[in-house]
């Protein structure tokens, strides 16, 4: 859920920038991780062609219908969440 929040929060990353984001997960998990959100059909990842080649990955309608759901959320968490001391 981080990876597609964070994806659809600027609509367009390329993997440097998620990693940046994301400093706790490893680079190889966060592929498969790109992977899988790619095959659900939430994201896109789209090859530039520039040289060195360049991938962005960009949320695809069905992803940003999920912000509602991180909506929900952040709410619940608002709520609910421990109180700080």
């Amino acid at each position: 859920m981080h990876i597609l929040r964070t994806i659809a929060d600027h609509k367009t990353m390329r993997f440097s920038e998620i990693k940046e984001d994301l400093t706790e997960i490893n680079s190889r998990i966060l592929s498969e991780r790109l992977t899988e959100l790619e095959e659900e059909g939430l994201i896109e990842r789209v090859v530039l062609d520039e040289k060195p080649i360049c991938i962005e990955y960009n949320i695809t309608e069905k992803g940003a219908d999920m912000r509602n759901v991180f909506k929900c959320f952040c709410n619940f968490g608002k709520k609910w969440g421990k109180k700080k001391k």
